[in-house]
């Protein structure tokens, strides 16, 4: 996308009509287990096995219990 450096603002192109637009096909069967079983992945703990009802953030990879039990060892 070209950036008019006079005037300061983007140049935008739209490229369908949004009231023409067709409505978004419904999920299958099928892909709603599989999105399940996704979630059920990202909340289970690689440590413990255990699933832990929230999404265990990228930046620790355990639950918190596990993370406490750590943390608790090297004190």
């Amino acid at each position: 996308m070209r950036v008019n450096r006079r005037a300061g603002g983007e140049r935008v192109s739209y490229l369908y009509r949004v009231d023409r637009a067709k409505p978004v096909r419904p999920m299958t069967s099928r892909k709603w287990g599989a999105l399940a079983l996704a979630m059920l992945a990202r909340r289970t703990c690689p440590r413990c096995r255990l699933d832990v009802g929230y999404c265990i953030p990228r930046s620790y990879g355990i639950c918190g219990m596990c993370i406490a039990t750590e943390e608790q060892r090297t004190t």
